[in-house]
């Protein structure tokens, strides 16, 4: 664990977790600017600490991540995704695959309702 991510831990890093979440997730356009789905993980790392931070932080954000992708938009979303994908934990991968299975269900429910096409 590094140093920052070792005083967090002490200073109560489960509280401080959904602040790191929101500076993370806090670019709006420019993480469309920066385009985050182009880089590997350890550029993430040097364009976004709190991206590494979180990583190092492990399955204590994975709560926190749970909650804000319930209301982040794509941008965010997908961060928080490769957050939980670079953690790497059973806990992380879980939270993963809730999320995907979470969001094919809507997908096929809209469909259903709405069609495939906005003519139906």
């Amino acid at each position: 664990m590094r140093p920052a991510a070792s005083l967090l831990a002490e200073l109560g890093a489960r509280a401080a977790t959904p602040e790191l979440i929101r500076i993370l997730t806090s670019g709006g356009t420019v993480t469309i600017t920066q385009q985050p789905y182009l880089k590997d993980d350890k550029t993430l790392e040097d364009w976004y600490p709190t991206f590494a931070l979180l990583v190092e932080l492990g399955d204590t954000a994975v709560p926190a991540i749970r909650t804000r992708l319930e209301m982040a938009n794509w941008d965010q979303t997908y961060l928080l995704l490769r957050v939980l994908k670079a953690i790497g934990t059973p806990e992380a991968a879980g939270a993963l695959r809730k999320y995907i299975a979470d969001y094919e269900a809507n997908e096929k429910i809209l469909k259903n309702k709405f069609g495939s096409s906005p003519e139906n």
